[in-house]
């Protein structure tokens, strides 16, 4: 395939906000797992159970912590921008995916606010790994269903240029990457 009809960027969730909350939470729920199995040999006297302990408790790092850290990829193949999520490396989920030349609208989000509280989107997409992202972007669009939709996305030069081929009135910044 030629590069420049296919693009993909992913970026990790960056821990602050809701996602830093969710993360000492998990880490809390760790050290209450660890204190409660020991409490609960040490009643019953059978103390040598508790070298188990870091096996168990690391099993259950291993399947519950990237729920506390997702991914998050965006790509361009042929006009059509497609937003995914990704908890493991192998397992991406498509969450939306729009045909960029039917976008209503895609700029700067900072530039879109008042044309989105216009618009009353019903369903948001963020795709941003901070909530004060600098090369944060917007995609004012309706889904397959005919559903009201933004994107809010990170924006790299590639992906602008990419973008402004399928769709003209893309308003371009200079980006960080």
């Amino acid at each position: 395939m030629d590069d420049f009809n296919t693009y993909e960027y992913a970026v990790e969730q960056k821990g602050e906000g809701r996602w830093l909350v969710y993360k000492i939470l998990m880490v809390t729920a760790y050290v209450l797992y660890a204190a409660i199995y020991f409490l609960i040999i040490f009643k019953l006297k059978i103390i040598p159970l508790g070298a188990l302990i870091p096996f168990t408790l690391w099993i259950i790092v291993h399947f519950t912590w990237r729920y506390v850290k997702p991914d998050y990829v965006y790509s361009i193949e042929k006009g059509i921008m497609t937003f995914s999520v990704s908890y493991t490396p192998k397992k991406k989920t498509k969450k939306v995916a729009f045909r960029l030349s039917q976008a209503e609208a895609i700029a700067p989000a900072s530039d879109l606010k008042d044309k989105i509280s216009g618009f009353e989107p019903q369903k948001s997409y963020s795709a941003l790994p901070r909530a004060e992202d600098p090369d944060a972007y917007a995609a004012i669009f309706r889904d397959d269903m005919g559903k009201r939709s933004v994107l809010y996305f990170s924006a790299t030069a590639q992906a602008l240029k990419l973008i402004k081929h399928y769709k003209s009135d893309t308003v371009i910044r200079s980006t960080t990457y």
